[in-house]
């Protein structure tokens, strides 16, 4: 599993933790620490959106990702 696969899974598994945390917030009464787990949910994701947006960014910017080095005599 290369390292692009590897950030591509995390940013999309980010993403559903914010979504979990949002959607057990918006639909349901909840109590009080179902409401910090909520939160947690939701601020944890977003920092996972965060870093692995950059991190995503950063290996599609670096030069050979795409494709292997080859070595030109």
């Amino acid at each position: 599993m290369n390292e692009q696969l590897k950030t591509g899974i995390a940013l999309i598994a980010s993403f559903f933790l914010t979504f979990a945390g949002a959607s057990r917030m918006l639909t349901s009464q909840l109590e009080d620490m179902a409401v910090w787990v909520a939160w947690i949910f939701i601020i944890t994701g977003v920092i996972g959106i965060i870093a692995n947006g950059l991190k995503w960014k950063k290996i599609n910017r670096s030069p050979g990702t795409s494709s292997p080095k080859r070595n030109h005599k």
